[in-house]
């Protein structure tokens, strides 16, 4: 039997015009939610998402997901191919035409508490250099001039794809938590003075194989650190209060932009 999706039981499933529930995993039409539409952007289903069939107080649950400067250019670019006005053969000007639609529609991508930097414009480039071109194709082959840039499969980033990267940055950050955590528990039950801690401790070129499988041990101790490191990355990733002072994990240095992007994309934006 074909499983229903949405409030108007549809039978298909556009990943690029609809949510999934995170509770039943069924996907919902924006244009279907009882709320309304979560963003004026078109493709953008960035959001964690509860219907409300599984919501305790019968109410859907939409809340902004911790966009990536990946997911901003590959919105931005999906939603100015959909206008085609300023384009050329489906490419656009990085700053021209990206940075000026990312700066009038800052606020449906990043809400109201995060401020601008005055290094976003080269993060935006370095997120393109960077993304060529598995993300983002150059049109420096095509219109013999750089600068110009388009989605390499014309479609918007879905919210699988989004929670997917998360739960990554999730299980990178738990661990390094974790392990930072085990460190520090060690130091400091030693004894010893720090210094002296210091010159002893073994480098980690030496450590064997069951000494570097012991920090990734999860016993009592570091199970409860781990998860309540977990639960502080998922905090992050969710959170829509930005701080003025606050770098994503992709905020790029412009000064950094030429040894991300020009191993992939030679070629200068």
């Amino acid at each position: 039997m074909t499983k229903s999706h949405c409030y108007c039981n549809a039978a298909e499933v556009d990943h690029s015009n609809m949510l999934s529930c995170q509770r039943c995993n069924k996907y919902f039409h924006v244009g279907c939610l009882k709320r309304g539409k979560p963003s004026t952007l078109e493709g953008d289903v960035l959001f964690d998402f509860v219907c409300s069939g599984c919501s305790q107080d019968g109410f859907e649950r939409c809340t902004r997901l911790k966009l990536q400067w990946t997911h901003v250019v590959m919105l931005s670019l999906y939603n100015l191919q959909l206008q085609g006005e300023d384009g050329k053969c489906g490419y656009f000007r990085w700053r021209e035409h990206i940075c000026n639609f990312i700066d009038k529609n800052w606020t449906a991508f990043f809400g109201f508490g995060r401020k601008k930097t005055n290094t976003w414009h080269g993060t935006v480039a370095g997120t393109l250099s960077a993304g060529c071109p598995r993300v983002f194709t150059s049109g420096v082959t095509e219109l013999k001039e750089p600068g110009w840039w388009s989605l390499a499969n014309s479609k918007p980033p879905t919210q699988r794809e989004l929670l997917d990267h998360l739960a990554g940055v999730l299980s990178k950050s738990a661990h390094k938590s974790m392990r930072g955590s085990s460190r520090s528990s060690s130091i400091a039950s030693d004894d010893r003075p720090e210094q002296f801690a210091r010159k002893t401790e073994a480098p980690p070129a030496a450590s064997t194989s069951s000494s570097r499988s012991s920090s990734f041990s999860f016993g009592s101790t570091n199970r409860s650190v781990l998860d309540n490191a977990m639960e502080d990355v998922f905090r992050q990733l969710t959170k829509t209060d930005f701080s003025d002072n606050d770098d994503d994990d992709l905020d790029i240095n412009p000064g950094s932009i030429s040894q991300i992007g020009r191993a992939s994309c030679r070629e200068r934006v």
